[in-house]
């Protein structure tokens, strides 16, 4: 009988060449691979991407498998091994495949199933590109045969639109390729290091070398890799094709088709940090001048003009909590201008929300300061009357809302009142997603609309002058119901049409949440019952009974249809939650938590419970705090959920509709 091989069982008793598996897969230059592999993939493709984390968690549970094999191995084998070296190779290989039951992965398999994933929709994505560069190519083609009265306003825009979008398509099919390659690349040299063996076991090695150069060739020859050279030329053409459409020099192109987002220069973190400062300290002493109990305090003067102040609060923290969304959006990578629409030269990001947010709360402070130390002291700086401040407050918002220069983002100004007004035309506009969510904004803001009702009948009345507020209080809380109303009454139609459009009855039930709502704010203006008398009258019993109705169904609304959650699923790793998730699991159990307490913080104000140590005055600005904050939340994960809904569907460009050009012989007008 034969010696066996020992190379035979050194393959058996190795450990990626005798080292530690910390050396085998080391974890922090893999968190750094990672970390490139999150930052290069496109949100709205992840899906399709090679899945690196599933074929490195296959590898390293080789390598675990390997170190349990040696070791039971060695265990079994101490002794027999050498009783029975004189038997054949075969009859020793029969004994360990019986006991250690081989299942090694086929890392190759694993990477062709890929490779199958990655060209297909890599041959979908290159052939709609092309077709976009095509089309773009024929309408320069017309565009620059107009005259130059046409090349100029929103044309111009558009065909520049077309242009980025164009170069953004086939610069992200650039990346696509660049990091699955780059992953596939990654994934072969883990291999090699686990099965890297010693140098007496040469044949074996030899054998893995030819497989590992094999399938490294075979990666180089896939189509998506293959078709790079193509991708590259498309770039180019569409720089010079740009740059002879508007004469520009070749080195500016470049910048103004990628739009690379602007790094955050230390000056600018420094201005911000300096706003918030000055922002946190004027808080700071507005606490103390609230806290202090002053005998010259004018209660009738200061609670007249608190709710101007109150109603500017509530917005402001409305755009505090927008500014936190996108730093979120950001930060998670949620595609959030491509999901609301909106038009990416006005959008504002995290950085511009916040700076504009401290600039205007630092001017509200300051005035809300001078205010109330005029009320409770009767300081007056430079002469001015507590009456004044209101005034002055009001004045400065109006000019920067509504100034028509290039000032205080102008775009994002004009864009806003464009959608507002679109919202409020429905249901004869055509409305999207973003009409939707903000719709659901306002719906949100009551009673920040009804300090909007008060500050015009304050000021429009004369009682600012009078430091008077009966009436005008009065005249708000009977107009608040129909207030309220009115944004659930803009939704409402909204979901109508979308139904009448569409014949999905997920509409029509979406529909009827906003129906019952308003019906409870019918029962409340009926009812009124402000008094809080302990008698309940059946008319308050039917609002409370509605109000109940309405808010669970609007609850239930929000986890299930607006944010995919809380179905319970067979495949689901998660209770209640969605297979994708884009923040750990017990955010969106928390988000839920938080969501129906903020639902039925309306039982607060039904049982007239009072809030210890807090005037009356203060509660519509702490319920209004509570429904801010839980909207936010709302509109995380909507965004999040429609966002993942879009990575199914690899939505990634905005279709940008070009003018049909028609050559006229006069003067070349569009037709």
């Amino acid at each position: 009988m034969t010696k066996s091989n020992p190379s035979f069982l050194t393959r058996w008793f190795r450990i990626g060449g005798g080292r530690q598996r910390e050396e085998v897969i080391n974890a922090e230059i893999l968190n750094e691979f990672r970390s490139y592999l999150v930052d290069h993939t496109v949100p709205e493709w992840q899906f399709q991407y090679l899945d690196f984390d599933s074929i490195v968690s296959v590898l390293h549970n080789e390598i675990e498998r390997k170190e349990f094999y040696k070791h039971e191995a060695t265990r079994a084998m101490s002794g027999i091994y050498e009783r029975n070296i004189n038997n054949s190779e075969d009859e020793t290989r029969a004994f360990m495949e019986d006991y250690i039951q081989i299942d090694e992965p086929n890392l190759w398999a694993m990477l062709d199933d890929e490779y199958n994933k990655i060209n297909n929709f890599f041959s979908k994505m290159h052939s709609q590109v092309k077709d976009r560069l095509e089309e773009l190519e024929r309408e320069v083609q017309d565009f620059n045969e107009q005259t130059e009265t046409v090349k100029v306003g929103r044309t111009k825009g558009l065909i520049t639109e077309a242009f980025v979008e164009t170069y953004k398509g086939i610069s992200m099919l650039q990346s696509y390729c660049t990091v699955n390659h780059g992953a596939a690349l990654e994934l072969i040299n883990i291999y090699e290091k686990i099965e890297d063996v010693e140098e007496s076991d040469v044949e074996y090695a030899n054998e893995k070398k030819r497989e590992i150069a094999s399938n490294t060739a075979k990666l180089n020859q896939q189509p998506f890799w293959i078709e790079m050279p193509q991708i590259s030329e498309m770039i180019i053409k569409t720089e010079k094709l740009y740059s002879k459409t508007f004469g520009l020099r070749g080195d500016k192109v470049k910048g103004l088709l990628s739009r690379p987002a602007k790094k955050l220069s230390r000056v600018s973190i420094f201005n911000l940090g300096l706003w918030c400062g000055v922002n946190v300290a004027l808080l700071g002493v507005l606490i103390l001048l609230f806290v202090w109990n002053s005998e010259q305090f004018n209660s009738q003067a200061f609670f007249s003009g608190f709710p101007v102040f109150r109603g500017v609060g509530m917005l402001l923290l409305q755009i505090w909590c927008w500014g936190g969304m996108t730093w979120i959006y950001n930060r998670w990578r949620i595609n959030y201008v491509f999901i609301l629409q909106l038009d990416p030269p006005s959008a504002l990001g995290p950085y511009q929300i916040f700076k504009m947010a401290s600039f205007v709360t630092s001017i509200w402070l300051t005035c809300f300061i001078f205010f109330t130390i005029h009320t409770k002291t009767g300081f007056s700086l430079l002469a001015i009357e507590h009456e004044m401040y209101p005034v002055i407050l009001i004045g400065i918002l109006l000019v920067l809302a509504f100034n028509p220069f290039h000032f205080f983002y102008r775009s994002t100004r004009l864009w806003l009142g464009k959608a507002l007004w679109t919202c409020l035309c429905s249901p004869l506009s055509n409305t999207v997603f973003v009409h939707f969510f903000l719709s659901d904004i306002l719906t949100s803001m009551p009673k920040f609309f009804g300090e909007v009702e008060y500050i015009a009948c304050y000021f429009s009345t004369g009682d600012w002058r009078r430091n008077e507020a009966g009436r005008c209080e009065s005249i708000v809380s009977l107009l608040l119901p129909y207030t309220i109303m009115f944004p659930l009454w803009i939704r409402f139609w909204q979901c109508i049409r979308r139904f009448i459009l569409t014949k999905d009855k997920e509409h029509l039930a979406n529909a009827g949440k906003y129906f019952s709502s308003m019906s409870c704010q019918v029962f409340g203006a009926i009812n009124r019952f402000q008094s809080y008398s302990e008698i309940w009258e059946v008319t308050r019993i039917f609002w409370a009974a509605s109000f109940c109705v309405a808010t669970i169904y609007v609850y239930v609304w929000d986890i299930v249809m607006d944010w995919g959650l809380g179905l319970p699923r067979n495949r689901t790793r998660f209770l209640f939650l969605r297979n994708n998730l884009v923040f750990r699991p017990f955010v969106y159990y928390l988000i839920i938590f938080l969501d129906g307490i903020g639902r039925f913080s309306w039982t607060w104000a039904l049982t007239a419970t009072p809030i210890p140590g807090l005037n009356k005055v203060y509660y519509p600005l702490v319920f209004a705090g509570i429904e801010i904050f839980r909207r936010s939340m709302w509109g995380i994960i909507r965004v999040e959920n429609e966002h993942l809904k879009n990575c199914v569907k690899y939505r990634a460009l905005r279709e940008v509709v070009l003018p049909k050009f028609k050559k006229q012989p006069s003067d070349g007008k569009l037709q």
